[in-house]
């Protein structure tokens, strides 16, 4: 039986694919949550289904809105993408309740921006902790797991996700990251370039593939918890790189224009269960202050499932007290155990180890 006693988790976004995994998780582990979003019969629906929940629903992510719908919350975890629109009101509101802050942005704008408020985090008490999703942990834990505790000089990762289901908070994001163009921490400094550039050919888990660097999370992340001063964060496409640098400067353009932004967003998004099985994957190479290179693969199941056992091991444990107040993430406050100690992860030296689903080959 779920008592007041116990501290209330508030889900904002709770109806999304992330939401409706998480809440479902976080009832079973007999944890007292609070559903927030902007559908009252969703939300209704979503709360009559689990039992021992509440809901409330905001009309829009404003500041005032949401100051009343998370007072009283320990912990707050924000799913609403695209994070670029939603962060800086949930973070704002967070920080008025006292609570604590969780989200699973990937975009780099948004997790800078919560990494960036370490001093109010400290003022109030509470943990900070962007960016725990399938898109960073898998990349940043991959990194630091390779760092060994080493200061890093370089550090370059992609990902390879599989998901059961196209999400329109995701689908948004993406979108997000398309219009931001390229980007890379070059001497320390964020930069940005045409989507495209510095593309590199590779051979990936479904074969030659060619990493994108674009303007995601972890180049954020990885020089605020490894101290990298060269980083570049990469999806992989099955595009020739020369193709890739002439067509998409022309998609990040197009993905800017606020009129097809408008009409992807009205169209439907088919979100029924895709068949599985799922195997998702990371890469990381990186370089020390000594010059020595290593890199590995990280091995996974199905990325939402990925994101919501990162999400419930973060908020146990900063519930528990296990990492100071101030603004981090998860690799970050809990080293790169907390991506080794997720379910179905393993680390490989090689792609065809990972492939196989050898057994693990890396220190």
């Amino acid at each position: 039986m779920i008592t007041n006693a116990e501290p209330l988790v508030a889900l904002v976004g709770a109806t999304g694919a992330i939401g409706l995994r998480l809440a479902e998780e976080a009832v079973a582990r007999g944890w007292r949550v609070r559903l927030v979003g902007r559908n009252r019969a969703a939300l209704y629906e979503q709360s009559s289904s689990l039992g021992d929940t509440e809901w409330w629903r905001v009309g829009q992510l404003t500041e005032f809105e949401l100051e009343t719908a998370l007072a009283g919350a320990a912990l707050v975890v924000n799913l609403v993408g695209p994070f670029s629109a939603s962060t800086s009101a949930v973070l704002r509101a967070s920080l008025a309740a006292g609570a604590h802050y969780i989200d699973i942005a990937n975009e780099y704008a948004p997790v800078a921006h919560v990494l960036g408020r370490d001093a109010a985090a400290r003022e109030r008490g509470v943990t900070l902790m962007p960016a725990v999703g399938f898109g960073t942990v898998a990349t940043e834990g991959l990194a630091a797991h390779l760092a060994d505790r080493e200061r890093l000089t370089r550090a370059n990762v992609a990902i390879f996700p599989q998901s059961s289901v196209r999400s329109r908070g995701a689908f948004t994001s993406v979108l997000g990251v398309l219009a931001d163009g390229g980007a890379a921490i070059d001497h320390g400094r964020y930069r940005r370039y045409a989507l495209g550039r510095r593309a590199k050919r590779m051979l990936g888990p479904t074969g030659p593939t060619t990493l994108i660097p674009a303007a995601t999370g972890d180049l954020a992340t990885i020089p605020a918890t490894l101290k990298a001063r060269f980083v570049t964060s990469s999806v992989g496409l099955a595009l020739p790189a020369v193709a890739a640098g002439a067509i998409l400067p022309f998609v990040s353009a197009a993905a800017r224009s606020s009129v097809l932004q408008r009409a992807l967003q009205r169209r439907p998004l088919d979100s029924s269960p895709k068949p599985g099985p799922f195997v998702s994957y990371s890469w990381a190479r990186v370089t020390d202050e000594s010059g020595a290179s290593r890199e590995a693969w990280m091995r996974a199941g199905e990325g939402y499932a990925f994101t919501v056992n990162a999400l419930t091991a973060a908020i146990e444990r900063v519930l528990a007290g296990e990492v100071r107040p101030g603004a981090m993430t998860a690799i970050g406050g809990f080293g790169s155990e907390f991506l080794r100690g997720l379910p179905e992860v393993s680390i490989h030296s090689s792609l065809s180890d990972a492939a196989s689903g050898a057994a693990d080959a890396t220190p």
